[in-house]
């Protein structure tokens, strides 16, 4: 029983002078003695228990967050927690998503012989919200040079980074390529070595955006947008790690793949082994629809003897982009 009641003790004050020790109110019970109320301890408290001692979180001068750092709700509340209430950020990259193809119709629209619906703009929205740019579709185009080259002259004029899919091969009706260069940007890259998604092309507006134009086939489009397209607006927006990191697992079986090209293959993952996705086709959007994540054979691996990099998942691969 001690010779005086120091009072309860909440959350977050300096220790009351004379006290070395929190006990919590459970363990502790009221008692009269001798006319005067008291408090009865039910343990001996070591020194220091439940103390929680000055800048054992953060020292003063300690950098609260790190610049370049995404700020989800942790970091939030730790910035709040030390009355930081105005921050210097980037903006959200500012992305317009333009599909193309003669046969490409929108959602609602009744199907007609030889037409599909585009599913690449509605995929590549919801990708692009992941990583926090502000992205809108902009209505299709056929394969016209001329309409072409005007819808990616708006699109470049209203955005950071214009996504486009199809157009981007060696068919007579593939006209991405000269629409870009025609509406004044300046290409890097035409065709990489990795498979899905060879045909694609990267380059660079006047005004210091950028253009990607995307292959047609979902897949494609799906793979080389994580693999280039999501690092690159992770750049934009500030982000000092925009590659994401890789993991290690073993097939659970063999896979095929031409070798010294890089392979974005769709995995899932069970009892610690990634199992190929059975749909490999550039089409087949049920494999980045069901699968875990993308594993990454080395490009000199032949049938057998591929042990990928595991991304952590689907929306994390990581080969390099360009710099900025």
């Amino acid at each position: 029983c001690p010779s005086r009641r120091l009072g309860d003790v909440y959350r977050g004050p300096p220790l009351p002078a004379g006290a070395d020790a929190i006990v919590v109110r459970e363990a502790t019970q009221p008692v009269s003695r001798e006319g005067l109320d008291a408090v009865q301890i039910r343990f001996a408290a070591p020194r220091h228990h439940h103390v929680r001692r000055r800048a054992a979180d953060l020292e003063a001068g300690a950098t609260i967050v790190e610049a370049g750092r995404r700020l989800h709700a942790g970091a939030l509340g730790l910035l709040a927690s030390q009355g930081v209430d105005r921050l210097a950020v980037r903006r959200a990259a500012r992305v317009r998503i333009l599909a193309t193809g003669d046969e490409l119709i929108p959602l609602g629209t009744p199907l007609k012989p030889g037409q599909r619906y585009d599913s690449n703009g509605p995929m590549l929205l919801a990708m692009c919200a992941e990583v926090g740019a502000r992205a809108a579709v902009v209505p299709t185009e056929g394969d016209d040079l001329e309409a072409l080259t005007s819808a990616v002259a708006h699109a470049i004029a209203d955005s950071d980074v214009l996504i486009t899919t199809g157009g981007v091969s060696v068919g007579d009706h593939d006209h991405t390529r000269a629409a870009f260069e025609a509406a004044g940007a300046t290409l890097e890259f035409w065709k990489i070595a990795i498979n899905p998604g060879k045909p694609l092309v990267f380059g660079r507006t006047k005004t210091g955006g950028f253009v990607v134009g995307l292959p047609g086939n979902p897949v494609s489009a799906f793979a080389t947008f994580h693999a280039f397209v999501r690092p690159l607006l992770r750049a934009l927006e500030g982000d000092a790690a925009p590659y994401p990191p890789v993991l290690r697992a073993k097939l659970a079986g063999p896979t095929k793949h031409r070798p010294g090209r890089l392979e974005l293959a769709r995995v899932r993952v069970h009892a610690g082994r990634a199992v190929l996705h059975p749909h490999p086709g550039s089409g087949a959007l049920r494999s980045p629809g069901r699968a875990d994540g993308p594993a990454v054979p080395p490009a000199h691996a032949g049938a057998r003897d591929a042990r990928p990099r595991l991304a952590r998942s689907r929306r994390d691969v990581c080969p390099r982009t360009p710099q900025l």
